[in-house]
């Protein structure tokens, strides 16, 4: 496979356009939003891991979906598939493409992980990438934020979190004293359950 590599001095001069684009946000964004929107959407599959998992295992997303998959699974997955972005014209129809790409990215998942299978908050998060990306390009991005970022939270046996273990998790750093504050003080109320 032919790799291309970039010279240190392109990689220099992007990193340049970069910082004058981060120093002037405000303006920069007035006038490009659409382009930058676009770009970084493209940078997901890159950010998140998704590119090296879809380079080293090539063709495995097409055999994961040749597999039967756990029944079970497969009958929670087609329960939730309408409730994904109801409204949302990629979703709207039942037994659409956005529908079926939704399935056959959750079962994917469940047959490459079957200790974890299927739970209802892949759902959204897949039907998320979907909106902006190929189907075998967010099966990789939920694979690596599912397996790096959010390890352990789609383990049998997690049902209940609480909004403050949520959003602990998915912070990158420590949260600042008034947001542990805000959180700790209402988290009576913070309970989510999967409904599964």
């Amino acid at each position: 496979m032919y790799k291309r590599t970039v010279s240190p001095s392109t990689i220099l001069k992007r990193e340049q356009k970069w910082l004058r684009m981060l120093n002037n946000w405000e303006a920069f964004m007035s006038k490009n939003y659409k382009k930058v929107r676009e770009r970084c959407r493209k940078a997901w599959l890159y950010l998140c891991g998704g590119q090296l998992l879809l380079e080293k295992h090539p063709n495995e997303y097409e055999e994961l979906l040749q597999a039967a998959g756990d029944p079970k699974c497969m009958d929670d997955i087609r329960k939730d598939l309408h409730r994904q972005f109801p409204y949302h014209e990629m979703f709207i129809r039942e037994e659409g493409i956005g529908q079926q790409e939704l399935f056959h990215v959750l079962k994917a998942y469940s047959v490459l992980n079957p200790k974890v299978g299927y739970f209802q908050a892949q759902a959204p998060v897949a039907a998320f990438l979907l909106m902006h990306m190929p189907s075998v390009q967010a099966f990789w991005c939920l694979v690596s934020i599912s397996d790096k970022y959010l390890s352990g939270y789609y383990n049998p046996g997690l049902e209940v979190r609480t909004l403050s273990q949520i959003l602990c998790t998915c912070r990158p750093c420590r949260p600042s004293g008034a947001w542990s504050a805000s959180v700790t003080s209402t988290s009576a109320d913070t309970t989510i359950q999967d409904s599964r």
